[in-house]
């Protein structure tokens, strides 16, 4: 636990003025931990939808949703009356529960749920991990469970549900792999990952001290700030993946407009065949649109095909992406009642859109803490 020490320093130089110090220590002997099988799905209670983790336990007896889960989507309960016992006979009483329907993000499983609805702090399960690089670049050949896992940092917060023994075999498939000291089981949710773990921030002994002066003197050196300098920020793999497609593929076009490869991270064949999504969507725009708001339609994607940004596809057999577009109506403008607006992240089931094939480059803008310091210390 952290040590505190308070004491009163006088200087014999010095006006006599407060000064308090303090210094805190703290050992951590492990460096590692057991990563428990988790996975992100999506959910339906009544008329609520969302998405949320959920921890597989095949030694839980009842199944189990955290409180906090149930208020920030305000579903549906019933009541119910039971107690849950854990370590060294500690109970927990139940008095309502909630009913859910769990599909797979990425194929048609589904299965209905009963969860007993308890607090927060008894569904209390965080990870923040950074596996080597060669355990990632495994992982991201499979389609996980916990998507985050193949990240250079992967973090999990909490967990919204615990699946007991009850569904748990319902969820699981035949096939289990080993990557280093990480067990993966194949479930209806994707690749479930488990076992040993590095801790991502590792603390040896060390030691913090500072000394607060009077007030008077901290906020003259408040006022006499010149510059702020934020601190900057470590990329991970696959923002660097993405600076460093970006700086091999850019070019100039002889208009002098600005031209980059899309920064694909998946297999291309992976990715989605949405032509008769769109081939639907369009007959839509068609019916629905009346003769002006059609040829005002028309006259924008003319436009955008005369820009560049678009082209008539000459062979329809090889392979592409088509993205879906529709109507955005303003009857209040009277210079452009009318846009069309593209939807990249359209996609059919076991398959990829657009933008979850691509990678997620850094952020090019300044953080907005900075800018108001900055703003704030200049004006």
């Amino acid at each position: 636990m952290p040590k505190i020490n308070e004491e009163k320093k006088v200087s014999d130089t010095e006006p006599q003025s407060p000064k308090t110090s303090f210094s805190c220590s703290k050992v951590v002997e492990k460096n590692e931990f057991i990563l428990l099988p988790s996975a992100i799905v999506k959910f339906r209670c009544g008329n609520k939808t969302g998405r949320a983790r959920i921890l597989l336990d095949s030694c839980s007896q009842p199944t189990l949703a955290a409180d906090t889960f149930v208020k920030r989507f305000r579903l549906p309960t019933f009541r119910t009356n039971s107690s849950i016992k854990g370590v060294a006979e500690s109970s927990v009483g139940c008095s309502s529960g909630t009913r859910l329907t769990l599909w797979s993000r990425s194929n048609t499983f589904s299965i209905d749920i009963d969860a007993e609805i308890v607090p927060a702090t008894c569904l209390s399960y965080s990870a923040d991990t950074s596996f080597p690089y060669d355990v990632i670049e495994k992982l991201k050949e499979l389609q996980l469970a916990e998507p985050c896992l193949a990240d250079a940092e992967a973090r999990i917060d909490q967990v919204d549900i615990v699946i007991g023994a009850k569904y748990y075999a319902k969820c699981i498939l035949d096939g289990t792999a080993q990557i280093n000291s990480l067990h993966l089981r194949r479930s209806h949710f994707g690749w479930l990952v488990s076992g040993v773990a590095p801790v991502r921030k590792v603390l040896a002994e060390k030691f913090c001290g500072f000394t607060l002066n009077e007030i008077n003197d901290n906020l003259a050196k408040f006022w006499e700030i010149k510059n702020v300098e934020s601190s900057s920020r470590s990329l991970s793999t696959e923002e660097e993946e993405c600076v460093k497609h970006f700086e091999s593929n850019y070019s100039f076009a002889d208009d002098g407009k600005f031209i980059v490869r899309l920064p694909v991270k998946s297999d291309r064949r992976e990715i989605a065949n949405t032509r008769k999504r769109v081939e639907k969507a369009l007959v839509r725009v068609e019916n629905k649109l009346s003769s002006n708001l059609k040829s005002a339609y028309s006259a924008f994607m003319k436009e955008y095909e005369l820009l560049g940004h678009m082209s008539l596809v000459k062979n329809s057999s090889e392979p592409a992406y088509y993205i879906p577009h529709r109507e955005v109506i303003r009857e209040s403008t009277s210079t452009t009642p009318l846009r069309v607006v593209f939807n990249a992240s359209a996609k059919t089931f076991g398959k990829l859109s657009l933008n979850e094939a691509l990678m997620t480059g850094p952020a090019l803008q300044r953080d907005i803490f900075d800018i108001l310091i900055g703003f704030r210390l200049k004006k």
